[in-house]
């Protein structure tokens, strides 16, 4: 075998060797290139949809905040940037939706499909809401839903999945230099089999060129994949640290609305223990954030209210309706504080509760108003109950009035027409009927004139106010013995009184006038005709907050049956009653006036006893 041929078998056997390296290096570089961009156009479309739906959230939830609580902005304007926020939103939950290539991203991205949906029905609520401030603030709920929970979920996931791709591409790239320097040391054995064929001052020039290109190839192979991944790798971190800003935006955000929140957001576990509050507790309930956590929430609950919040945490857990409550929190100080509650509970993929959102806010103040608009309804029911009881008395006394008015002059007018009559028939008519018939005249002027008087005492009653000064007990009996002086029967009965000289009492002395008067009245009408010596005591004793005072007479007495009636306004007990019913009415009413009460016992004919307590208002 001549050299010439030994060298050409040896270069082609070369040649032959190093093109299966590197189509094997090329096969293993294309796997790489291929994971490479499997990484970029599956995954990265995912995070920058993302990254804009996070974007474009937070812009809604500025023009929602500006509509809420901003002034001096065009609202017409603002419901434009919202519509079309809402129409970029949406769009990039369909980038969202066509780039979802496992199981996992494909049931985060139902559940940002179904809390965006949520989100936009809110939205719809707030064109048409009164209260805009309430809804805008249950918004950031759904916000925080959708940004914290099911964003980030997706971006960890595909986080992930280009660490198992990058992971990938790194095993590839480490077969792919066993594989070549497997390759390598086979055709360096078949070369060095050849060289030890060919003489070694033509294999050596060969030899050190192969040597030469081996290295310039590796050198060059090393410089371009570290260049391209580190291309890609700085395009990934960039997106991060893009995703991180826009994040770290918006949970500034909701930590500044937190902050400044005075509803109270508490989230429970499954055992119904606080792992986290908003600083608002410490506005509401006094507590300390560290204070509360790991604490149970029916710690803080009114014992009579534990059943309520039960209720509301199992419906919230069972059908996960945002149903509310009213209850009493306990504060720091030791009082409840009464707050109105609603639950939200979180379900894993086996809908089974992670944990509950339980939102409190005061109520308080309405619960205050409340009392006072249901107080301010029972006082009205209580004053037109008194004005229809007023305007029975007005019309029975109108009646009654009326009849007892016109009584005793229909007497005296058929009195003088018997007069009259029987002077034209006689002049010589007896003195007898003259005089009996002026006895009757007299006693229905009386008569009339008790009932003026007393319609009289009534309608002062009524109207004027009360006016206290030191009392002088004798001098009340003497003016009322006095008015009293012209009854017929007035010097028929004998008076003794019992009443301390030192007593210092303060009242409305012409209100006790009155009832003195009325008291003493009915002692002097309606004596016993079987009694010898008619009598009237008056006992005056003085007590720690006023006076009691006894007006016992040894009289007629009143029957049992209608001890519970005489108080009433034109009642008369008995037919020869010569009053208007009105006496003991204006007697009690007067007393009311000036803080006292009036109780009567009696034996119907043997005697008559009225019990006087009246307060002193000096």
């Amino acid at each position: 075998m001549s050299i010439k041929y030994q060298i050409t078998s040896a270069l082609l056997l070369v040649f032959f060797l190093c093109l299966i390296v590197l189509s094997t290096l090329s096969f293993y570089l294309s796997r790489v290139g291929q994971s490479s961009s499997e990484l970029l156009e599956e995954n990265y479309k995912v995070v920058k949809a993302s990254e804009a739906l996070i974007v474009s959230i937070t812009k809604m939830d500025r023009i929602l905040s500006k509509i809420s609580f901003g002034s001096g902005y065009d609202q017409n304007r603002l419901f434009d940037l919202l519509h079309k926020e809402r129409q970029i939103g949406a769009a990039h939950l369909r980038v969202l939706e066509g780039n979802m290539y496992s199981q996992e991203t494909l049931d985060n991205y139902n559940k940002i499909e179904k809390l965006y949906c949520s989100f936009e029905t809110n939205i719809e609520r707030f064109y048409t809401s009164d209260e805009r401030k309430g809804l805008y603030l249950g918004l950031l709920q759904w916000q925080y839903d959708i940004l914290f929970q099911r964003c980030i979920s997706i971006i960890h996931t595909n986080h992930s999945a280009i660490m198992q791709k990058d992971k990938l591409t790194q095993n590839l790239y480490y077969q792919s230099k066993i594989n070549s320097v497997t390759i390598a040391a086979f055709v360096v054995f078949v070369i060095g089999f050849a060289i030890q064929k060919i003489p070694y001052n033509i294999v050596q020039p060969i030899l050190d060129f192969n040597i030469s290109f081996k290295k310039t190839h590796k050198q060059r192979m090393r410089s371009a994949g570290k260049m391209g991944l580190y291309h890609e790798l700085s395009e990934l971190a960039s997106t991060f640290n893009l995703v991180y800003e826009k994040l770290r935006e918006t949970e500034d955000k909701f930590w500044l609305v937190t902050e400044n929140l005075y509803d109270i957001i508490l989230f429970c576990k499954k055992d119904h223990s606080i792992f986290y509050t908003t600083p608002s507790i410490k506005r509401a309930l006094g507590y300390e954030e560290e204070e509360i956590k790991n604490e149970s929430i029916f710690s803080l609950v009114h014992p009579y209210d534990v059943s309520k919040l039960r209720h509301l945490i199992s419906s919230c857990q069972e059908k996960n309706h945002n149903t509310t409550v009213e209850l009493r929190l306990k504060h720091k100080l030791n009082k409840y504080i009464w707050m109105e509650l609603k639950c939200a509970s979180q379900f894993d993929k086996n809908h089974q509760p992670i944990y509950m959102q339980i939102t409190a806010w005061d109520i308080s103040q309405r619960k205050q108003n409340d009392r006072k608009i249901k107080l301010a309804l029972q006082r009205e029911r209580m004053l037109n109950k008194k004005l229809n009881h007023a305007n029975e008395e007005i019309d029975h006394f109108l009646y009654s009035a009326s009849h007892n008015l016109r009584g005793p002059l229909s007497t005296i007018m058929g009195l003088l027409q018997i007069s009259g009559f029987e002077h034209s028939q006689t002049d010589n008519s007896s003195h007898e009927t003259r005089t009996k018939t002026l006895e009757v005249i007299k006693l229905c002027t009386h008569k009339m004139d008790t009932t003026i008087h007393e319609i009289i005492e009534y309608s002062k009653n009524d109207k004027l106010q009360v006016e206290a000064g030191l009392v002088d007990f004798h001098q009340l009996i003497k003016a009322a013995l006095q008015h009293l002086s012209t009854h017929q029967k007035h010097r028929s009965i004998k008076i003794y009184t019992d009443i301390p000289d030192n007593i210092q009492f303060y009242s409305d002395s012409r209100r006790l006038k009155t009832v003195f008067e009325v008291l003493i009245s009915n002692a002097i009408a309606y004596q016993n005709p079987h009694q010898a010596h008619p009598t009237l005591w008056i006992k005056v004793s003085s007590k720690v907050e006023g006076v009691s005072i006894s007006f016992k007479d040894n009289g007629i007495g009143i029957k049992e049956d209608q001890l519970d009636k005489i108080f009433e306004i034109f009642y008369r007990s008995t037919s020869a009653s010569t009053g208007a019913g009105l006496g003991l009415y204006i007697a009690q009413k007067s007393l009311q006036k000036i803080q006292g009460d009036i109780h009567v016992n009696s034996v119907y004919g043997e005697y008559a006893e009225f019990n006087l307590n009246i307060r002193s208002i000096g």
